[in-house]
């Protein structure tokens, strides 16, 4: 329960506050208690000098100015006031920035998922200072950090004004600046694995995998405990129609697809189940097909086998002929980056520059 005082006469300014309030609210399932003060005898005992006002829990305080830009009003309102709730029920997309081309592009990504996920995006700048120690005292930059925790809120400000204009200043964009590693200490911002998503951009280059998806994407790929996509500098997001699924292992797969099921259903998408593999191994296809009957359309479903020992070059192929927009795949162990992704193949993917990756972890590890 978050309880608001909303202070102002009644007037289009006046409802409109009040309408996005409780529709950003219901959208995260969030209850408000609106107590609506309407008496300018109240306004001046509460020292109140611009209408509309709203109090939210005594603790925030914030009032509209006339003439002032009333969607960013509204937006920055509904940031601070689901903030309190942790935006309630709606998905969180969790985006690690470094103010680069890179960063713009997972967030173009992760808003147009938004749409379809009842969700809100974070930025999350992570700061590691360096230090020197002198006579025995350890100094730290604070300049540097007072400059990054700059940019950070000037991102934020430029993604919510490049987007005015085709409606999504109605997604909220919170931003948090964390003093630590992506690579780890992300995890301290994931409050429930199910309901969160880490979108993190890959510079596309070719060679080795740390050049093609960058050192920093890995160890958050490999780490992270809630799914992570890892976006291509040539992808673009649009609606879902086709996902691709490496199957490999059948009792980790039997929990991820369910996972992926709950993500599909919005786009109504058609999911291929591939598995790639010698001739020697077989996959149990039929009790694959068992775990879906009861999470996914069974008409959605497309399952194919692939007799070759090159995984990624099969995989590859097939995106390419079945016009795939997203292959998702589990992480088994931490090598599976470097066996999945060797050196030796990653310069003939085209999934390295325009098909963006999902990657599951397994929620028992």
């Amino acid at each position: 329960m978050v309880r608001i005082k909303l202070y102002g006469h009644p007037s289009s300014t006046y409802h409109f506050v009040k309408l996005m309030m409780e529709e950003q609210a219901k959208k995260a399932a969030i209850e408000l208690e609106i107590e609506e003060i309407n008496s300018t005898d109240q306004f001046m005992q509460d020292n109140i000098q611009s209408i509309p006002t709203v109090k939210v829990n005594r603790s925030l305080d914030l009032s509209y100015t006339q003439g002032a830009d009333l969607n960013k009003f509204v937006q920055e309102l509904n940031i601070k006031l689901l903030k309190k709730e942790n935006f309630g029920i709606m998905t969180k997309f969790i985006i690690p920035t470094d103010f680069s081309e890179t960063s713009v592009n997972a967030f173009e990504y992760a808003r147009g998922l938004c749409s379809f996920h009842n969700g809100m995006l974070k930025a999350v700048h992570f700061y590691h200072p360096r230090s020197i120690e002198y006579e025995g005292t350890v100094l730290t930059d604070f300049d540097t950090e007072d400059i990054r925790k700059k940019q950070l809120k000037e991102f934020v400000n430029q993604m919510n004004t490049y987007w005015v204009g085709d409606h999504s200043e109605k997604v909220l964009i919170d931003k948090e600046f964390v003093v630590g590693f992506a690579g780890t200490d992300i995890n301290d911002l994931i409050t429930d694995p199910l309901n969160h998503f880490i979108v993190v951009g890959s510079t596309g280059t070719t060679g080795s995998f740390k050049k093609i998806f960058g050192s920093t994407s890995i160890e958050i790929a490999k780490n992270a405990k809630c799914p992570v996509f890892i976006i291509p500098p040539k992808a673009h997001f649009h609606p879902i129609k086709n996902i691709l699924y490496a199957c490999d292992d059948p009792q980790l797969d039997a929990e991820t697809l369910s996972r992926l099921a709950n993500f599909a259903k919005p786009y109504n998408a058609e999911i291929h189940l591939v598995h790639v593999a010698p001739h020697a191994v077989v996959y149990p296809d039929q009790t694959l097909l068992e775990y879906w009957k009861n999470n996914y359309p069974k008409s959605k479903i497309k399952i194919a086998t692939i007799e070759s020992d090159d995984v990624v070059q099969s995989l590859d192929k097939y995106a390419e002929e079945q016009e795939i927009d997203l292959i998702s795949m589990s992480t088994p162990h931490r090598g599976f980056f470097d066996t999945i992704f060797h050196k030796s193949i990653t310069r003939r993917m085209a999934i390295n520059t325009r098909i963006p990756l999902l990657i599951f972890h397994s929620l028992k590890s």
